[in-house]
């Protein structure tokens, strides 16, 4: 039916937009804004047209996809690096280098902006950004470690030592279990809060 679409359609839009976007995002000409289903542009047509300030959460799309761009340039440097006598590469590798070397600074640059901005911009408790992304790093990794020492304690099978010696937890399963929930439902919280943040916080300049 027409004006609806399937998941795979949007995130394909997503991903066409974004590629179209990249450089423009960089040096302040669009912005990103998230319609009912797809991403959509919002750019100046003109050089006197004020132009929005880039979001947080766009440096980190741009991050992101920067990124990837210096992998794939990575490989098509290794396609590059050898051929027969008398032939030619596939691609200049001295091309491919400058090419490199640009993406290296646009991504430099990106990453000291968004450091310097989670260092000072604050989510809704008061805390940086920056306190609240490593608090949110704290609480997966405490969740990973209680989750294996969870499954490990909770072992159904029967297991006997050579002395018929039953097994048992060494702490109270369930108890844990409730704790494991808290740290989820704490985790997933302070995740929105962060990308709620991201998507009204300006990027340093």
């Amino acid at each position: 039916m027409e004006g609806q679409s399937s998941d795979a359609d949007s995130i394909s839009a997503e991903v066409v937009v974004l590629g179209r976007l990249g450089l423009a995002l960089l040096y302040g000409t669009c912005r990103l804004g998230r319609g009912p289903s797809i991403v959509t542009q919002q750019c100046s047509t003109s050089p006197g047209q004020e132009v929005e300030p880039m979001k947080l959460s766009e440096a980190l799309v741009l991050r992101a996809d920067t990124q990837k761009r210096i992998l794939r340039i990575g490989e098509r440097l290794r396609l590059s690096a050898r051929v027969q006598e008398g032939e030619e590469p596939p691609e200049n590798p001295q091309e491919l280098m400058l090419e490199l070397d640009r993406l290296l600074e646009q991504l430099r640059d990106l990453i000291t902006r968004i450091n310097q901005t989670n260092a000072r911009a604050t989510v809704n408790s008061g805390s940086t950004i920056t306190e609240a992304l490593a608090r949110r790093d704290m609480l997966s990794l405490q969740y990973r470690v209680l989750q294996t020492f969870v499954k490990e304690a909770s072992e159904t099978t029967a297991r006997f030592s050579h002395r018929e010696i039953r097994i048992r937890p060494s702490v109270e399963v369930a108890a844990l279990r409730h704790q494991l929930d808290s740290i989820a439902r704490e985790r997933r919280d302070l995740d929105m809060t962060i990308q709620a943040a991201n998507w009204t916080t300006e990027l340093m300049e």
